[in-house]
């Protein structure tokens, strides 16, 4: 379903159309929700929840990010770096959650990048993935220079789970930490 305009300008799909018009504040999400589910486009919770817990890029690419233009989803705004640094760690991170041994396992993580590069986000999506979805308990510290450069994380892992309400069942914010 397309909208047809004479212009040279490429034609929107509907959906595209409505999108926009929510980004923009024009249309409330509750309608934007119910024409996608008439569409057939929208999937269940349980889909949802099947698709995130089996990879931590599909997760990742569904949660919310702040951006210079508001809270977006991280699929649509990431950079080629942001996701390789996902996809090296999803392996581990995976064989973590799940109680598995595989060889040459990363147990530790040192990585640093430049202002920008939403390490704070990242580290948080991280690790909510694997509290959400992990068969065992798992533990991962988080360093930071300082309290303010801690609350960066928090804040992340809080605008995530409030974007993503289906993950309350799975995973909340404590004060200084992220349980289920």
């Amino acid at each position: 379903c397309t909208l047809e305009h004479l212009s040279n300008e490429p034609i929107l799909s509907r959906l595209d159309l409505l999108r926009k018009l929510k980004d923009v504040g024009s249309l409330p999400a509750e309608l934007l929700t119910e024409m996608e589910t008439e569409a057939g486009l929208s999937i269940t919770e349980d889909e949802m929840v099947a698709a995130c817990r089996n990879s931590l890029v599909a997760f990742a690419d569904r949660a919310p990010i702040r951006t210079k233009d508001g809270l977006r989803l991280f699929g649509e705004v990431k950079v080629p770096v942001q996701e390789e640094v996902l996809s090296v760690l999803e392996p581990a991170a995976k064989a973590a959650i799940e109680g598995r041994a595989i060889e040459g396992v990363i147990r530790r993580i040192w990585w640093e990048a430049t202002k920008g590069y939403a390490k704070s986000w990242l580290f948080a999506v991280l690790n909510i993935w694997m509290v959400a979805f992990s068969k065992r308990m798992v533990r991962c510290q988080i360093a930071a220079a300082d309290k303010d450069q801690a609350a960066e994380v928090r804040l992340a892992a809080t605008e995530i789970l409030q974007g993503m309400p289906w993950l309350s069942k799975f995973a909340k914010v404590d004060k200084w930490q992220i349980v289920n």
